[in-house]
């Protein structure tokens, strides 16, 4: 073991900061349901310690809740071990739902006590079970040590999930976006 000299000690205490975020940046999600999903950076905090991103939410409506005679009879009374959440072979990443935009209709059928219209200048927005919901995205808060900023090569499957549907039908992609998330990565390429 070696003692740290005292004029390199500040040195040792500085963090490698990464590349400074921008709205309309591409980032991908680290941990949780949404690992490895591609993100629009939507807004940061002054500190740079948490972003606001918008992705293509990962719902099943309802569809997962477990309507078996086991969990009826846990109900009744039986078997009414409590089970933390995340762990199991029902929530690993080959089980989780498919990305598709918010559906109203569909949140409706299930939890119509959870879903609430906001009002909004900017498009359809709705709070479903705690999450904000803009236009068919989710719009979240994540702390910026849980995104992945560096390195992010959207592929085009990924990037026509965020393409904008007009009131006539078109459907528009915010290319400018897509050039500056391409010049950021000058060694990798689009794939």
């Amino acid at each position: 073991m070696q003692i740290v000299p005292s004029n390199e000690m500040p040195d040792c205490l500085r963090v490698n900061k990464s590349k400074e975020l921008v709205n309309g940046s591409y980032v991908r999600i680290r941990r949780g349901l949404y690992s490895g999903d591609l993100a629009i950076v939507e807004d940061v905090v002054p500190n740079g310690l948490d972003v606001t991103v918008k992705l293509v939410p990962r719902l099943t409506y309802g569809l997962d809740e477990d309507d078996s005679p086991r969990a009826a009879a846990a109900a009744a009374g039986g078997d009414n071990k409590r089970k933390r959440p995340g762990f199991g072979t029902a929530n690993n990443f080959a089980n989780r739902p498919p990305p598709r935009p918010f559906n109203e209709s569909e949140a409706k059928k299930k939890h119509a006590r959870f879903l609430q219209q906001n009002r909004s200048l900017t498009g359809k927005s709705f709070t479903y079970r705690g999450d904000m919901y803009e236009d068919g995205f989710l719009i979240k808060d994540f702390k910026l040590q849980h995104l992945i900023v560096d390195n992010v090569q959207p592929k085009l499957e990924e990037t026509q999930g965020f393409t904008k549907t007009g009131q006539d039908g078109t459907e528009t992609l915010d290319l400018e976006t897509l050039k500056h998330s391409l010049h950021d990565n000058s060694e990798g390429s689009y794939q």
